[in-house]
């Protein structure tokens, strides 16, 4: 039908075809059809409110949930950085011996990789098998997960 509109004499018309002839009977019918049909208007009309609504809440809660996805992963960087930075001072002060400080920054190394692929991760949504699976990958020499 399209954009076409049922009009009153169109309804008449379809009510004596189905066996409603008497005049009144039939301008109650069509007087119930239009206020059914303006029932139904409004409800559509609430409900298209309500679907808006909800969309464009779900679209500020992404935004939302994104930017505070993006806080925690720069957070877990700086963390590692900060680690990272203050304990090669610490190393170089603290032990003479150039092996054991070597070994140290290897394992300051390793524990900033770890951290960077946590917060990587994280920022994917990935779980923590994956995680392992890229620990054993970059052959990171910890025992945390076994």
């Amino acid at each position: 039908m399209g954009k076409e509109k049922v009009t009153v004499n169109d309804l008449k018309v379809t009510l004596s075809e189905i066996g409603v002839t008497s005049g009144l009977k039939q301008e109650k019918i069509i007087q119930r059809l239009q206020v059914n049909g303006c029932l139904i208007a409004m409800v559509t009309d609430v409900l298209d409110q309500l679907i808006k609504d909800e969309q464009g809440m779900f679209r500020l809660l992404s935004v939302r949930y994104k930017q505070e996805q993006k806080m925690h992963y720069t957070q877990m960087q700086d963390a590692a950085k900060k680690y990272y930075f203050h304990l090669k001072p610490f190393n170089k002060s603290f032990f003479g011996d150039e092996s054991i400080c070597a070994n140290l920054e290897d394992n300051a190394n390793d524990i900033y990789e770890i951290i960077k692929l946590l917060a990587d991760h994280t920022n994917d949504h990935k779980d923590m098998e994956v995680i392992k699976r890229n620990l054993r990958k970059r052959k990171l020499n910890h025992h945390i997960f076994d």
